[in-house]
């Protein structure tokens, strides 16, 4: 992980993380792997990474099956 990136959820490999780079109040959202350094973004910002969340309801049925289709 590097000095400007805060670690959100990860297995000691592979992190979601708060990159501030760019910005020290508006950090982008990154996956990093740790063993390589390659990072992606995932949103330009944390708060359209919050809008593009779905709701459990949105992606599984009362039965725990798959009902998202992109």
């Amino acid at each position: 992980m590097g000095v400007h990136e805060s670690a959100l959820e990860g297995d000691s490999h592979t992190w979601l993380a708060l990159d501030y780079s760019d910005s020290l109040t508006d950090p982008k959202v990154i996956v990093t792997e740790t063993d390589d350094g390659n990072s992606l973004v995932v949103a330009n910002t944390f708060k359209e990474f919050l809008s593009s969340l779905l709701q459990y309801e949105e992606v599984y049925d009362l039965d725990g099956n798959i009902i998202y289709i992109e």
